[in-house]
Order: C-alpha cells, then sequence, then structure tokens
C-alpha cells in the first residue's frame, strides 16, 4: 500500500497480460489501469483485450472494496466466441465465429449480475442433444441470472433453420 502526501492510501497503476487465457482458451492481451478515487473510496479500472485478429473488447468502472461491490461496463468488437463457451458449454458442444455487443456487469464482486446483449457474428453453434450445427446471426440477451434465447434463427447450410427460444438459468455462471 502506497500513501500520498495526506497520507492517504493509495493506489494507481498499470497491468499488462501477454497471452491472457482462460481454461486453456487464449484471448488475447490484457492492457488496463487502475487509480484511487479518494473522495469516493474506491478503484477506477479501465481497459482493453485485444487480441492480433482484430478482436478487442474495452471495460472501464470501479470496484468498491469496502463494499465488495463493481460497476462495470465492457464493449466487444467481434471477440473470439469460445470465450461464451465459458457460458454456454452445457447446451452447445462446439462453438466458432464472433460476437460484438455492450454488457454491463454490477454487484457483489462474487456474485456479479451480468446485463447487456451480445450479437452472434456468423456462429456456427452445434447443440449438443442433437449434434445439430447451426450458423447464427442473432442476439443473446443477458439479464441477471440467466441467458435468454428470443427467437434467434439459426440456419444449416442446407436450407433447413431452426428457431431457438428459452433461457438458461445460472448462478454466477457456476451451476
Amino acid at each position: 500500500t502506497m500513501k500520498d502526501l495526506k497520507g492517504e492510501k493509495r493506489i494507481d497503476g498499470d497491468l499488462s497480460i501477454g497471452n491472457f487465457a482462460i481454461d486453456g482458451q487464449r484471448f488475447g492481451n490484457i492492457n488496463a489501469d487502475a487509480a484511487w478515487d479518494m473522495e469516493q473510496r474506491r478503484l477506477l479500472v479501465g481497459g482493453a483485450l485485444s487480441d492480433a485478429g482484430g478482436s478487442k473488447t474495452t471495460f472501464g468502472g470501479y470496484i468498491d472494496p469496502s463494499a465488495f461491490y463493481m460497476d462495470l461496463d465492457a464493449e466487444a468488437t467481434h471477440q473470439d466466441v469460445q470465450f461464451l463457451k465459458l457460458f454456454l458449454s452445457g447446451v452447445f458442444s462446439e462453438l466458432a465465429g464472433t460476437f460484438s455487443g455492450k454488457m454491463h456487469l454490477e454487484g457483489r464482486l462474487n456474485s456479479p449480475k451480468w446485463y447487456g446483449k451480445l450479437g452472434l457474428e456468423n456462429a456456427q453453434l452445434t447443440v449438443r442433444p442433437t449434434k445439430a450445427t447451426y450458423i447464427v446471426n442473432d442476439t443473446l440477451e443477458f439479464s441477471e441470472n440467466r441467458i435468454l434465447f428470443n427467437n434467434i434463427l439459426g440456419s444449416d447450410g442446407e436450407n433447413g433453420t431452426a428457431r431457438l427460444n428459452g433461457s438458461i438459468w445460472h448462478r454466477n455462471f457456476k451451476e
């Protein structure tokens, strides 16, 4: 912990993570910065996740450590749909393609609520029970503790189509 000239605790810094990965899936490089807001007594954060393929996800907001609370906004541009595998692997066995959209996370650090819409871009989704693969250019909606599939249209590449309606309920994406 560092202190400023008034003796107040202060945290400022930059963070870079090369080859950021989750469960062995590489997503790119993270560059972020943080600064302590002394009046509000919270950590202001901002940064981006990007890769050589041109995908980019920017994020910004704050973390209040004393309240164990976060409020962050993120915007993804052509992000690899493999990131969604973390949330959708129970329904889809294979995912390929990209997504773009805006998300908002707020709530307790260990159980934030997710809100927003992500547009799937030529995403190939293989439905686990049927093993059928569909190409999707449609929108997933995140609302608190569920992912909504509202009349999502998929095509199988052979003039067949399917519509997906329903939702996936979760407890912080763990159950």
